[in-house]
């Protein structure tokens, strides 16, 4: 979601959890409630490894960051999370399964739509449903659909958008 390079011997929160890091795995999950990574965040702020907030430190600058005081990064939210919608969706989505042979913006406006579906509150069901609905190539994946739109939901939950 973040950028973040995967499995870094010396990045702590670099951690691979299915082709995200552990530093946004772990904040999503603890603001969810998950005790294990709500502890597990806790040690990491004691740590210095983030902010009082639980949000990943790091002292290197990534294009769509913007490092803050201390090297923690701070990203502009509503931006972060489509920007976060369109990989998972390029990634995790793909009814076409021609990735990478696409053009890389090939999902945005599926992920455009479904940024604005979420921001006006619908659910992981009716944004599955759009997926669904929007397949290319015949008979839908459902599950896959499901389990994209509960992902985009999780995106969206972990930027605290208004």
């Amino acid at each position: 979601m973040c950028g973040r390079q995967l499995s870094r011997d010396d990045d702590p929160l670099s951690g691979d959890c299915g082709g995200d890091c552990w530093g946004c795995i772990g904040k999503i999950e603890a603001d969810l409630g998950w005790e294990p990574s709500v502890e597990f965040v806790r040690k990491e702020i004691l740590d210095g490894l983030r902010d009082g907030r639980g949000e990943p430190r790091s002292s290197t600058r990534r294009s769509g960051h913007k490092a803050i005081e201390g090297g923690s990064v701070e990203l502009e939210p509503k931006l972060s999370a489509l920007h976060a919608i369109m990989r998972l969706l390029r990634d995790e989505w793909d009814p076409i399964g021609m990735m990478p042979h696409l053009p890389a913006d090939e999902y945005d406006s599926y992920a455009n739509r479904v940024f604005s579906m979420l921001s006006a509150g619908a659910s992981v069901e009716e944004v599955a449903n759009y997926l669904s609905a929007s397949e290319m190539t015949g008979a839908p994946d459902l599950d896959r659909d499901f389990k994209v739109a509960q992902k985009a939901v999780l995106i969206m939950n972990s930027r605290n958008l208004p």
